[in-house]
């Protein structure tokens, strides 16, 4: 229901937006990914590598290197869904099996994935206090947690959501905090979390409905690596907002129209992506941090092939931004040069 409010909000608006700004110059490569769909990214500058998964239905995560060149499928990881690379292991969220998945992110092999015992359907994932976070998308969402050796697993911090998927974010800057928002229901909830090293959660902060004209289910999160704000994409409104680490309050904005459904945060946190479900016009937009005139834009430049939930990162030099979209067939992995 909400692809097809989408959609039909789109053709009311879409005569208004076909003048909006430019497509992208022609400084795009492509490559078909062997999966319909998208569940995440992993980054890995120490061994030049993209890691790309499918999520719910496909089994594979598929690795390439930085400029987008096919290197290995990593097979039987079924559902893989979020990904996490944390101390040469990429960890992953293993939608249709109840599981964590792991790849050593130097050999591109398949590690022993750890076992969720009751728990179903790991979908978000974050790393803090030693730990996986684990935020679950089956009937009622928990908020589960691991050691980074399989042991020790807290199926439940004593975090639930009735019929609510937590989408996670952390960062090294802030090593006991999660941030967590609703990402399937609206409006949204956003919390700022503790996390402890004995896997319980507890609340130091929460705003419903935050940012200054609210917000939606959130399609697409991301935190700057200075841990001072959390960017939220929301399906409303038309803009990538940015909230206060420290207070939950709006901080900046940057606008992109109907739908926001991605951002991204370089790794000198200097520019910010924002990808959009917009069948009629620019699907990706990079901009200066500190301002709202964007630098860089893009159309697919087809009204059936859409921007996937999530799916826009920066290579580690920022030169680069990757994104996902599918035509509901087949999914594409396109590399923009930044630079040229």
């Amino acid at each position: 229901m909400r692809r097809l409010g989408r959609y039909l909000l789109a053709l009311l608006v879409s005569m208004s937006t076909l003048l909006a700004l430019p497509a992208g110059v022609a400084r795009a490569t492509t490559a078909t990914i062997p999966f319909n769909g998208f569940g995440g990214f992993a980054i890995d500058p120490a061994n030049g590598h993209i890691f790309v998964s499918g999520g719910a239905g496909n089994d594979l995560v598929s690795v390439y290197d930085l400029s987008g060149s096919f290197v290995t499928n990593v097979t039987n990881l079924a559902g893989a869904s979020d990904l996490l690379l944390h101390n040469g292991i990429v960890y992953v969220a293993m939608r249709d099996a109840g599981a964590i998945g792991r790849i050593d992110a130097a050999t591109l092999t398949r590690l022993p994935r750890f076992g969720l015992g009751t728990l179903s359907a790991p979908r978000y994932l974050a790393w803090a206090s030693r730990r996986l976070w684990i935020a679950t998308c089956s009937g009622t969402g928990v908020i589960a947690s691991i050691k980074g050796n399989g042991s020790g697993l807290v199926k439940d911090s004593g975090f639930s959501f009735a019929g609510e998927c937590e989408n996670l974010e952390s960062t090294s800057a802030k090593p006991h905090t999660v941030f967590a928002a609703g990402a399937n229901l609206g409006p949204t909830t956003l919390y700022k979390l503790h996390a402890s090293s004995d896997g319980s959660l507890s609340i130091n902060m929460s705003v419903w409905d935050p940012g200054i004209e609210g917000c939606g289910s959130v399609e697409g999160m991301a935190i700057r690596h200075d841990g001072r704000q959390v960017l939220l994409a929301c399906g409303y409104p038309y803009f990538v907002e940015a909230m206060s680490a420290s207070a939950l309050g709006s901080a900046r904005t940057w606008p992109t129209g109907p739908y926001p459904v991605a951002a991204a945060v370089s790794a000198d946190d200097t520019q910010v992506a924002a990808g959009v479900w917009a069948p009629y016009d620019n699907d990706v937009y990079v901009f200066p941090y500190q301002s709202q005139t964007p630098t860089f834009t893009y159309d697919f430049d087809s009204s059936s092939e859409e921007l996937q939930d999530d799916a826009v990162a920066f290579s580690p030099d920022g030169n680069t931004l990757y994104a996902v979209s599918s035509d509901g067939t087949n999914s594409t992995l396109h590399v923009f040069d930044l630079t040229a």
